[in-house]
């Protein structure tokens, strides 16, 4: 005994260490205000959830309500249908009888109609097909006109040449049978440099005629025969051996001035002269005796259309006035079935039954407007959700700025980075919330369309801030430049967190505005749009509240 209160005088415990009494009155009011905070949030969105459900239940009711009201409207509607059976019946039966009697009519005169009608287009067809004949022999000898008179121009073209050839030859007679002075032998030697050009002309003229006579395939085949003999009959003028030798050979003759020559070329010179002049006056003859005159006449065709027009205005009158008092008579008949048609319908329609349906069909009006509610509701449901974890997020946001602005930022590691782990669970839950709210639109497709557009339009403004860039370096890269303690980069994300507040405050702001002035205003249950500009309120009230409260326990810790 005495050795044990000996070891129990000589040994001491160890003294606990001091805890800074600052640190702990901060990280209990933080978990305190925490936990009232999460407290509210819990009653507030419980007591949202209830109204919302309520509201939901009161349309369900509404829905029902209203159908058993259609069952009772249409009960009474088939009560009076079936009253006006018997006399619609009646009405039918007369209108049945009277329809037959118009039918008959009508088809008796449908019928003196139509054999009037075939009669008339039996008559204007044989008349247009005789028409069409005249013409299409008219047309066909006026392309044969134009086609022959184009080939004859040609050859009058191949004529004029053999026209002038045989004018040189000619005054190389008259030049050869004259004295031998130098003079003459220079007109003959002119006079055969023009003849040696007619015969190169014709010999392109002649090589180009049958190329011609195939592009005029329409020309008259006679004049074509014709042509074509005495333009074969001028060829074989100018080839004859004569013509040669009066362009080769006289030359030489007269360089050589044998007289006795160039007379004898003189008197050949005469001969293809007296040819061509025959083929001249052979072809004058043709044009004027055997028919080649009547196709080179102008055309005749003048009086011809002015007979055709004539005709068809007479028949083209006939026929308008047949065809007036046909539909004249087929007009009075329609309003006689119009009238009787008119009689009926006024007797069958009574005024209580119009009355039935107009009411019902704002029974259906009324119901379509109560199920579009009711899926706006539940589309604004999961939009107030998503607006709750962005204020989340935006109070997250101010107390880890607020936490990074101490003169010692270090002291409150733990609390920073647990606001970063909240930033990053409500990052994750607004990703499945997002996916929740995409489903509820598909599912309620009945909702409002300026509410959804104007609650995707803000939901997708939220999205792109929490998927910012900042945001993403926030959760993932602050916590390393926290533990370096790297001053600068933590004053930069400092910088970067008022932008992202900035932007859900506008955010929230325009959506409470939307809501207030707006089209979501009429469409939203007064009771849900009362809970949610509470809500929002009382948001705004619980921030401003943590701000002061923080900033309060700041002044407190550098009193001390």
């Amino acid at each position: 005994m005495g050795n044990e209160q000996s070891n129990r005088s000589y040994y001491r415990h160890p003294e606990p260490m001091e805890e800074d009494p600052r640190l702990r009155r901060l990280g209990e009011n933080h978990r305190r205000e925490k936990e009232e905070l999460q407290r509210a949030f819990e009653k507030e969105r419980r007591e949202t959830q209830l109204k919302l459900e309520n509201a939901i239940n009161e349309g369900k009711q509404n829905i029902e309500r209203l159908e058993n009201e259609k069952k009772k409207t249409e009960q009474k509607r088939e009560t009076e249908l079936r009253k006006y059976e018997n006399e619609k019946k009646e009405m039918e039966d007369k209108y049945e009888k009277a329809m037959g009697q118009l039918r008959t009519s009508e088809k008796t005169l449908r019928k003196q109609l139509i054999e009037q009608k075939k009669s008339q287009m039996e008559m204007e067809r044989r008349h247009y097909a005789e028409l069409l004949d005249k013409q299409c022999v008219e047309l066909e000898k006026e392309r044969e006109r134009i086609a022959t008179v184009a080939i004859m121009k040609e050859y009058l073209k191949i004529m004029n040449t053999s026209y002038e050839a045989k004018v040189s030859l000619k005054m190389i007679k008259l030049y050869c049978l004259e004295d031998s002075s130098e003079s003459s032998k220079a007109k003959i030697r002119f006079e055969l440099d023009n003849l040696s050009a007619f015969r190169e002309r014709f010999r392109d003229q002649f090589e180009r005629f049958p190329q011609f006579l195939l592009d005029e395939p329409n020309a008259n085949r006679n004049t074509v025969d014709a042509c074509r003999g005495f333009i074969s009959q001028v060829k074989d003028t100018m080839d004859q051996d004569i013509m040669l030798g009066i362009c080769g050979v006289l030359p030489d003759a007269l360089e050589n001035g044998d007289q006795s020559a160039i007379k004898s070329f003189g008197a050949d010179a005469e001969v293809l002269a007296t040819e061509l002049s025959n083929i001249k006056n052979g072809s004058k003859l043709q044009i004027e005796n055997k028919g080649l005159k009547e196709l080179t006449a102008p055309s005749t065709q003048e009086v011809f259309k002015g007979d055709l027009r004539r005709t068809l205005m007479k028949e083209m009158y006939e026929s308008q006035l047949k065809i007036k008092d046909a539909i004249d008579k087929g007009e009075q008949n329609i309003e006689r079935l119009e009238s009787l048609r008119k009689k009926l319908q006024d007797s069958q329609m009574g005024m209580e039954s119009w009355h039935y349906a107009d009411l019902f069909d704002k029974q259906c009006v009324e119901l379509e407007q109560e199920r579009e509610r009711i899926a706006t509701c539940a589309v604004l449901k999961e939009y107030l959700k998503i607006m709750t974890l962005s204020y989340l997020t935006k109070n997250a946001l101010i107390i880890f700025k607020l936490l990074c602005l101490e003169d010692s930022p270090e002291t409150f590691n733990a609390a920073i980075i647990g606001e970063l782990c909240d930033l990053r669970t409500f990052h994750y839950q607004f990703q499945d919330q997002l996916q929740k709210f995409h489903e509820v639109l598909l599912n309620e497709s009945k909702a409002n369309r300026n509410t959804v557009d104007i609650c995707r339009g803000f939901v997708s403004q939220v999205k792109e801030t929490m998927d910012h860039d900042t945001m993403l370096g926030l959760c993932e890269v602050f916590p390393a430049a926290l533990e370096n303690g790297d001053l600068s980069a933590i004053k930069s994300f400092v910088a970067d967190t008022d932008v992202l507040t900035a932007e859900l405050s506008l955010i929230e702001n325009g959506s409470k505005l939307q809501i207030e002035y707006k089209d979501l205003k009429e469409l939203i249950a007064p009771s849900t749009q009362e809970v949610y500009i509470d809500f929002l309120e009382e948001s705004l009230f619980q921030t401003k509240t943590v701000i002061l409260l923080i900033i309060i326990a700041w002044i407190f810790c550098f009193c001390l």
